[in-house]
């Protein structure tokens, strides 16, 4: 292999390294969009934007010690709302203050469930999740997959180049 022909293949996986790196760990988790079904018809759950929306546990979200009290069930699957947007919650007594925070929300297979559960402000939505039915936990993103196809493609091409040198 000619040196310009290396320096382009080397070029080209710092490339995708770099933004394999971005796609992994920038950004951090965002609100997600409204969605097209009202979280249990509660209007203390409707927001213009949730930290969290998907089916899950409570307990494998955290959010059974990110509420004052732990919300019933916390292993059984709901659907669950998190609000990005605050949310008034008067916990106090009559004609006391009341305090802005996100809410939560979720609603068991059956139709029971929760809502106007507050959520502590230091609980962060996770950055990704498995997809269902992944009994591991574990998700590959699909930047990290060509990013290691190219980290073996790059390996074998130096293999194969010194080799005929030698």
């Amino acid at each position: 292999m000619t040196r310009p022909t290396t320096d382009l293949l080397l070029g080209a996986f710092v490339g995708m390294m770099l933004s394999g790196c971005a796609a992994l760990f920038g950004g951090g988790p965002q609100a997600v969009a409204q969605p097209a079904a009202a979280p249990l018809g509660d209007p203390t759950c409707l927001a213009e934007s949730y930290d969290f929306v998907g089916e899950g546990t409570l307990r494998g979200l955290g959010l059974d010690v990110a509420t004052p009290v732990p919300p019933p069930e916390p292993d059984r699957v709901a659907m669950i709302w998190v609000t990005h947007d605050l949310k008034p919650f008067d916990a106090g007594p009559v004609g006391g203050g009341v305090e802005m925070t996100r809410m939560l929300c979720f609603e068991f297979a059956d139709g029971s469930g929760g809502t106007e559960w507050p959520v502590d402000d230091a609980w962060q939505p996770p950055a990704r999740l498995a997809p269902p039915g992944n009994a591991a936990g574990v998700s590959v993103p699909p930047a990290l997959l060509v990013l290691a196809a190219v980290a073996l493609l790059a390996i074998g091409v130096s293999v194969f180049a010194f080799r005929k040198r030698g």
